[in-house]
Parts: C-alpha cells; sequence; structure tokens
C-alpha cells in the first residue's frame, strides 16, 4: 500500500510538471538577452514586469557561454509567477568565475524583459543596456566592416540540438560561376566553421587579416546573432550593436 502511494504520488508531480511546462511552451514567446558578463568587477541584472491584467507564469533560465545552466539570483527556480503589474529583478551571478558570455533566456507571454549589464573599471562605473533578442532559425549576417575595430560577432543557440555557423571574411570580390547559372559568389579570404553546443555561444571578430567584409550563416532551430562592441574601458566585456538588422545586408 505504502509502494503503491509513493508511486501514485511520483506520477502526480510528474504530469504536474509535465502540464505546467506544457502550459509554459504553448504559444509562449522566448526572449534572449545576450551577452550578460558577470565576474568580480562586472554584473548583469534581468528586470521582468507583468504588463498583464492576470498573473504570468514564467520559465526563466540563466545560461553559461558553455551552455550550462545556472541559477539566478532572486529565483528560487527556473518557474517564476509574477502577479499583475509585479516587477522583478534577477542577477546572473556565478560564484569564482568571470565571464563574458553569459545568458538568459524568458518564456511567458505580457512580460516586459530588460537587462543591463554594469561593470567597475578603476573608480568608475560602466553600464550598458542588454537589447532583447528573439531566436529565429538559420540566421543571417552580412556587414561592411568599416569602423569594426573590436567589434565581435556572436553567435548563440537557444536549442538542445547542435547549431553550426559559417563566417566568411571577404575583400569584397565575387565572381561568376557557370555551372550555377553565371550566379555571383563571394570570394573569401579566410573561412571559419564553428559547431555550437547546446545552449551554448562562440564569438569571433569581424575583422581579420584587413578583411572588409563579413559573412556569418547559421544552421539550427532556434539561434540568436548579435554584433558586439566592446564597453567603454572594459574591453572583454562587450554590449549590442544595436544599429544592425540581421538577415539583410547592412551597409
Amino acid at each position: 500500500m505504502v509502494r503503491q502511494t509513493l508511486l501514485y504520488t511520483c506520477r502526480v508531480v510528474r504530469l504536474l510538471v509535465l502540464a505546467a511546462f506544457s502550459l509554459l511552451a504553448r504559444g509562449a514567446v522566448d526572449s534572449v538577452l545576450a551577452p550578460l558578463a558577470y565576474g568580480p568587477q562586472c554584473w548583469s541584472t534581468v528586470e521582468l514586469r507583468n504588463l498583464g491584467a492576470g498573473p504570468a507564469r514564467l520559465l526563466v533560465e540563466g545560461h553559461k557561454g558553455s551552455g550550462a545552466l545556472v541559477g539566478l539570483v532572486g529565483a528560487p527556480s527556473t518557474t517564476v509567477r509574477l502577479g499583475p503589474g509585479a516587477v522583478l529583478q534577477l542577477r546572473l551571478e556565478v560564484a569564482g568565475e568571470e565571464s563574458a558570455e553569459g545568458w538568459v533566456m524568458v518564456r511567458g507571454d505580457g512580460v516586459a524583459v530588460e537587462g543591463k549589464t554594469e561593470c567597475v573599471v578603476g573608480e568608475r562605473l560602466t553600464a550598458a543596456p542588454q537589447v532583447v533578442a528573439f531566436p529565429v532559425a538559420d540566421p543571417w549576417l552580412e556587414t561592411v566592416v568599416g569602423e569594426a575595430r573590436g567589434r565581435m560577432a556572436m553567435v548563440l543557440n537557444v536549442s538542445e540540438e547542435v547549431a553550426t555557423a559559417r563566417v566568411c571574411y571577404s575583400r569584397g570580390t565575387v565572381v561568376g560561376r557557370p555551372e550555377k547559372g553565371g550566379e555571383p559568389e563571394r570570394v573569401c579570404t579566410e573561412t571559419e566553421r564553428l559547431q555550437i553546443p547546446p545552449f551554448g555561444t562562440r564569438m569571433v571578430p569581424l575583422e581579420r587579416e584587413g578583411n572588409t567584409r563579413f559573412y556569418m550563416q547559421a544552421k539550427g532551430r532556434a539561434v540568436v546573432l548579435r554584433v558586439l562592441v566592446p564597453m567603454a574601458g572594459a574591453e572583454r566585456n562587450f554590449a549590442v550593436d544595436s544599429t544592425v538588422r540581421f538577415g539583410e545586408v547592412v551597409r
């Protein structure tokens, strides 16, 4: 009898957990904040604000750049409930570690998501807002390098499957391929192929060996591409370059 009761209880708990995540996943929107730096000199905060008239149930996950799941200060679990009009602030923090590639995913509807990274450089506090991104399938980026000194491209895999990316550094030369009907094709002076683990990130520089154009094509079910600029006085930490648009040529 005791064993049957325990089995029944476990089944009920499992069904309740599955039902909760099913409700979260049904029609829910994934909002991603990246990159979020953490360490002795930097910290990142995420603010959630329920704009709806009823309670909001959210799935909130913090990750390292490696993809590993980490806890968020201010949230005892990955499931968060916000009452109407409620505001919750969370902080990405990993004791004894330092990274510029942390990120947070928020899944749910009717909630405004904001984030920022702050760093102490000398005696000065530097802050940079982090812009929300929405994962898409197979995104691409092409941009003129121009004044891209220090800028980086970040590819973030927001799924449990491995994603890949191909990077092309070019000086703007294109050639026609007869076997492809003369369709112009870019000539890469250098290429790089990336494999991004589940929930992991990779960062590459936009500039290499005097290239004038940068192209990246990602392959994955849910991927975020970002162009990053160094934070003032904190060269190892980055803010999002909000002038860049993805899926189209950037001039």
